[in-house]
């Protein structure tokens, strides 16, 4: 049997687990349900039904979060879907501004996950190597 794996590239940083209810939001559709797997500076995976999906589809990823000041934090961020697996959507964020990685540090501050390694640059991609002499 064949596993169902479509993705369109290599993920350019490695991801955090994280449990977070969020929704998928696509055109004029109704919201659609999901559960955030794991999360990274660049994106995350959503454990959902992907059949009304497909690669490269512009969507939206909507949470809400309690942020390290005790606030609330609304989010919606603009994505791609960059992979297909059976058990759900691996989706790439296609904006970088301030306000979004605020948004996924709230989203890792609410479920127990140091924010900070979001940032950390030896998690970051590509991998650092050692200079040879």
């Amino acid at each position: 049997m064949v596993e169902k794996r479509r993705s369109l590239g290599p993920r350019w940083s490695l991801r955090q687990r994280l449990d977070a209810a969020v929704m998928l939001y696509v055109g004029a559709r109704p919201p659609w349900p999901g559960r955030c797997r794991d999360v990274s500076i660049g994106g995350l995976f959503v454990e959902t039904d992907t059949s009304p999906f497909t690669l490269n589809a512009p969507l939206a990823v909507g949470f809400a979060a309690v942020s390290e000041d005790g606030g609330i934090a609304y989010a919606r961020l603009p994505a791609r879907v960059l992979r297909l697996d059976p058990g759900g959507l691996g989706l790439m964020l296609t904006d970088s501004r301030p306000q979004t990685l605020e948004a996924l540090r709230a989203l890792c501050f609410s479920c127990g996950v140091d924010p900070a390694v979001l940032f950390d640059p030896v998690r970051s991609w590509p991998p650092q190597t050692a200079m040879r002499l």
